[in-house]
């Protein structure tokens, strides 16, 4: 019999940030009690992912000045809907029944703020970007 994944579950993997969320909007209170640790679960598939994207397009990041990688990877989050739309999942697929429906009255804000962190996260983490 497969077990169904329970929304406690879901919750009990994230990791455990200690943002404040007082004085914060609802949005500013998903992002940071819900968005940040799901994407700092992902952390390292989010790397290894866009590390492959770099490699198949055949693009040489390892020699790139450190402004030039964070244009690129501005750039990419820009222009490219299916790398945004794999980080989208990525994350959403961690919500739980309730979050999804509050991403589901606010997405195109969540959506944005979503690829923000994402670019951030990555900015951040330029030594882990590496060409495979």
């Amino acid at each position: 019999m497969k077990k169904e994944i329970t929304k406690m579950d879901k919750k009990n993997i994230r990791p455990i940030l200690n943002l404040s969320s007082k004085n914060s909007s609802e949005e500013e209170k998903f992002q940071n009690e819900v968005l940040r640790p799901i994407i700092k679960l992902q952390h390292s598939i989010i790397v290894d992912y866009f590390s492959n994207l770099l490699s198949v397009q055949k693009i040489d990041f390892n020699n790139l000045k450190k402004e030039k990688k964070q244009e690129l990877i501005n750039e990419k989050l820009i222009k490219e809907n299916t790398l945004r739309d794999f980080f989208k999942g990525l994350i959403c697929g961690l919500f739980t029944t309730e979050e999804f429906e509050y991403y589901l009255g606010n997405k195109n804000a969540i959506n944005k703020r979503i690829t923000q962190i994402i670019e951030k996260r990555l900015i951040d983490s330029l030594e882990e970007i590496k060409n495979k």
